[in-house]
């Protein structure tokens, strides 16, 4: 019995000297990895943007000074996301002189919304660059697909209608030529806002279409509208343009699609 306490106060003792072994070795991976010798600001925050639709690029111009004894080359740039981008890879600043480094922070819906370059130079230094924004997109309302091939032979088919708001939004008009029949199912909600950060609740609703008396032909245009006037389109049953290497191919969909196509 003894033995055994013994044997497990050994192992905690063991598990206790490893972790401490590797808090040092990161705390002193932290303290003598390489810092770039450059003065300036490090992060920007645009703070609420309002924009039409998304998504919508931001560009800001970070200033770096070289404070060190020699030159500072920019060798590459790496980011947290696909939203941030930047330039200047290649450029040189030699003592006392200043690096300009634009970088972009693409907004594509409501809330907070961060994005981190981290740009390397050449003599193994490196600097992280943060932008910071809040989204408040005017326009939110969209449809997914946006262009929709109707199935034969009634010509039926539906579409995802989604929109930002706080509250649930009301019903959307919907603006159908006569060989077409529209009917929405009603909005649901996906994604729960958060008031504090500025990001609204994402709703969605089905849109189900059906040919008036058969397939309603092709080159359709549908509109959705909300009663705030936000607008957007479908395309029913486009007709795909001539081939170039024979002009006066015929367009097709003249038709319905027999019942073995992809439509």
């Amino acid at each position: 019995m003894g033995e055994g306490i013994s044997s497990n106060s050994r192992g905690i003792r063991s598990q206790l000297i490893g972790l401490g072994i590797i808090a040092v070795v990161l705390i002193l991976v932290v303290y003598f990895w390489p810092r770039a010798s450059v003065s300036g600001e490090r992060l920007f925050d645009f703070g609420l943007v309002e924009y039409d639709r998304p998504p919508h690029v931001l560009e800001h111009v970070f200033n770096l000074k070289n404070v060190g004894d020699e030159p500072l080359e920019v060798e590459r740039f790496k980011s947290t996301c696909g939203c941030t981008q930047a330039s200047g890879s290649g450029r040189v600043a030699h003592p006392n002189e200043v690096l300009n480094i634009p970088i972009t922070l693409r907004l594509s819906r409501s809330g907070p919304k961060e994005g981190v370059v981290t740009v390397s130079f050449s003599n193994g230094t490196s600097v992280d660059l943060v932008l910071r924004a809040i989204g408040r997109p005017r326009e939110t309302l969209k449809v997914r697909p946006a262009i929709l091939h109707l199935r034969s032979p009634l010509g039926t088919g539906e579409v995802f209608v989604f929109l930002e708001a706080d509250t649930k939004p009301p019903v959307p008009t919907i603006e159908t030529p006569e060989r077409l029949a529209a009917d929405f199912q009603g909005w649901e909600q996906i994604e729960i806002g958060d008031a504090d950060s500025g990001e609204m609740s994402v709703w969605r609703g089905q849109l189900k279409f059906k040919g008036v008396g058969g397939w309603p032909g092709p080159d359709i245009d549908v509109t959705v509208r909300m009663p705030d006037d936000q607008v957007t389109k479908i395309r029913i049953n486009p007709v795909p343009p001539p081939l170039e290497t024979n002009p006066q191919t015929p367009p097709q969909l003249d038709g319905p699609p027999s019942p073995g196509s992809a439509y």
